[in-house]
């Protein structure tokens, strides 16, 4: 279709989207350049799964897109926005006008697509929608107190609606996903915490709000492994442990915790559930990924050990 709006240099649409409910062949390879105009640009319109080899949602690769003689190429399939190539033809997925879930986090809104006569192509958002999603990460490192917790919270959640508004009209509702990091003494009491956040922690700022919807504790507990590991109780030998995995040396007790921690994963992996995955061994973590889960685990098994021994009656 050609649109040749008063005043101003004809634009061609050309567009395709699904006859079934799955297409696994490239739209592309059916482009119709035979049918195009030489004296206006195109504008390509396209519901399809970019860069993604295998799809069933019409899959198309940006180097195919770029080979077709098009300005601009406005995809669907994809709700949140994404300007994955700003080169002409510039490629983008203008997403849904306002988030649908909290896996949409950004701006929303509808897009200014500006194409001239010699082809090339410029996009710019124009961020309208009302309610916005975000994932915040805020460190408590070496945060003592939990009001302290709580007001680093409310003051990252300021700032980022603070800066939303900054980019253009105001979004009514910031609604935040929290994870909370870092080392702190009173990891116990922010686990316990974060849990009442959620529909309950609100910061306004002038005629809007952010919110929580989510919030996890990422936290370690702040412990003194070295003078822990000095005692001959079991938060002793938990901290000597975790003191030879941090500094690499395998003495006979960390060959044996690795021995038992790969035993462990072996046995999760060779689950019957894993048997159609034709590629388990993936979902294997490299010792890296291991060694820090293992840390972090340590960690939140000593600092419970050390609970119940403070706890327990002396004699």
């Amino acid at each position: 279709m050609t649109v040749a709006p008063e005043g101003r240099s004809p634009v061609q649409f050309v567009g395709w989207s699904f006859r079934e409910a799955h297409e696994q062949a490239s739209p592309v390879e059916s482009f119709p350049d035979g049918r195009l105009r030489d004296d206006a640009p195109t504008v390509g319109l396209l519901h399809a799964d970019l860069n993604a080899l295998g799809s069933v949602y019409a899959p198309v690769s940006l180097g195919a897109l770029r080979q077709c003689p098009v300005s601009a190429w406005l995809l669907g399939h994809i709700h949140a926005p994404s300007l994955r190539d700003d080169r002409s033809p510039l490629v983008l997925y203008p997403g849904s006008l306002q988030p649908l879930d909290p896996s949409e986090p950004g701006p929303h809104g509808p897009w200014r697509v500006e194409v001239v006569p010699d082809g090339t192509s410029t996009a710019v958002q124009l961020p309208r929608a009302p309610l916005r999603y975000e994932h915040l990460e805020v460190d408590v490192d070496a945060i003592d107190d939990e009001g302290a917790v709580e007001a680093a919270v409310t003051d990252a959640m300021r700032d980022r609606l603070r800066t939303a508004r900054e980019e253009g009209p105001t979004p009514q509702r910031l609604v935040c996903r929290l994870t909370l990091t870092g080392r702190t003494p009173v990891h116990r009491a922010v686990c316990d915490l974060v849990e009442t956040w959620p529909g309950a922690l609100e910061v306004p700022v002038a005629e809007s709000a952010a919110v929580v919807e989510a919030a996890v504790a990422r936290t370690r507990p702040a412990l003194d492994l070295e003078r822990i590991a000095e005692g001959t109780d079991p938060p002793a030998v938990l901290a000597q442990l975790l003191l030879a995995m941090r500094e690499g040396a395998e003495d006979e007790h960390a060959q044996e915790a690795w021995a038992a921690i790969k035993a462990a994963c072996s046995a999760v992996q060779d689950s019957p559930a894993y048997d159609p995955l034709p590629a388990a061994d993936d979902l294997s973590p490299d010792r890296e990924t291991l060694a820090d889960m293992v840390w972090r685990q340590g960690l939140l098994l000593l600092d419970e050990l050390r609970s119940q021994t403070d706890a327990a009656p002396q004699e």
